[in-house]
């Protein structure tokens, strides 16, 4: 079993949530 440090995670999490937030502002600019 690997253990993830709680830093890494907090990137990943990061990076994810700012991902999702491109995505959703590129999606509203297209559905204009």
């Amino acid at each position: 079993d690997i253990s993830i440090p709680e830093e890494e995670v907090q990137k990943e999490l990061s990076i994810l949530l700012f991902v999702t937030f491109l995505l959703n502002q590129l999606m509203g600019e297209f559905t204009k």
